[in-house]
């Protein structure tokens, strides 16, 4: 009887599949947000008569072009997370170098740390920031 050999991350040929396949839908999906807001954030406004429809299209304007920095971020996020089953990393903290906990990944395939090592990356911002 043979086994489905895991990986050093613990997961099987066929979770890391499961797992691939969520990023790149994932992808998919930001890229096509990405298109949708990025055409109308880059037109330049027509002339507007009325000051606040200036000042309304303008803060609509910005708005979405903080979507679309939200949107780049977490596509780098998961293009770095693609990369990493090229080197068999996926799967594995980057700070400690031990699995990542499954239900972890389940809810953020891209997460580049466990739970506690994120944890306890917070707490040192916090106390760096007081």
């Amino acid at each position: 009887m043979s086994q489905n050999p895991k990986k050093k991350s613990g997961f099987d040929a066929a979770e890391l599949a499961q797992f691939r396949k969520m990023l790149e839908e994932q992808r998919a999906e930001v890229l096509a947000r990405v298109e949708q807001h990025e055409k109308p954030a880059r037109e330049p406004a027509e002339a507007m008569a009325d000051e606040m429809d200036q000042a309304s299209h303008d803060a609509d304007q910005g708005l979405t072009l903080r979507i679309l920095d939200k949107e780049r971020k977490l596509l780098r996020e998961l293009e770095h997370a693609l990369t990493k089953f090229g080197d068999g990393t996926f799967g594995m903290c980057e700070g400690t170098g031990e699995p990542i906990e499954p239900r972890r990944l389940q809810a953020r395939p891209w997460a580049r740390y466990s739970l506690e090592y994120k944890e306890l990356l917070e707490r040192e911002e916090k106390s760096f920031a007081h």
